[in-house]
């Protein structure tokens, strides 16, 4: 499993769920993403881009485990260095699930750096950046809901 965020600018039509991310300046919201280790999304929340990730990710873990008893089985979780300490912390003493920051670098690109499984997050939510003008209409057309899970 590898669980990331992404702070994205608000729209102006959103006005539930905003805050500012003072590590990338951004006002918006903060997408929270688990994918598998193929880069196919398995549950995301959208909160306030104030949120902290670890305490965030807690909820969000917790939440997603008592909907789906396979996620039991999960041994290791990949995630960035916004994740590490009480994260890391709960998911060891809680559920013995050993949590790694890659850092073997597979490319490096003019000041920047692809690591080995946290890529595969990083491309799925540029996939979902790329679609999401498509998805902002459809979403004028129904509720927006703030969390989906895609098992069940």
């Amino acid at each position: 499993m590898i669980i990331d965020s992404q702070s994205v600018k608000n729209s102006a039509t959103s006005t539930t769920h905003i805050g500012f991310d003072g590590g990338k300046l951004i006002k918006g919201r903060k997408r929270f993403v688990v994918a598998d280790t193929l880069g196919n999304v398995l549950a995301s929340k959208v909160t306030a881009a104030n949120a902290h990730d670890g305490q965030t990710a807690i909820q969000f873990w917790d939440d997603l485990l008592a909907h789906n008893v396979l996620l039991q089985e999960v041994k290791i979780i990949y995630i960035d260095g916004g994740f590490r300490g009480e994260f890391v912390d709960h998911m060891a003493n809680k559920y013995g699930i050993r949590v790694e920051v890659p850092t073997q670098i597979v490319r490096q690109r003019k000041g920047f750096c692809i690591h080995a499984k946290r890529w595969i997050v990083e491309r799925t939510l540029e996939r979902e950046d790329n679609y999401r003008s498509q998805s902002m209409a459809a979403a004028i057309c129904q509720k927006a809901r703030n969390e989906t899970t895609v098992f069940s």
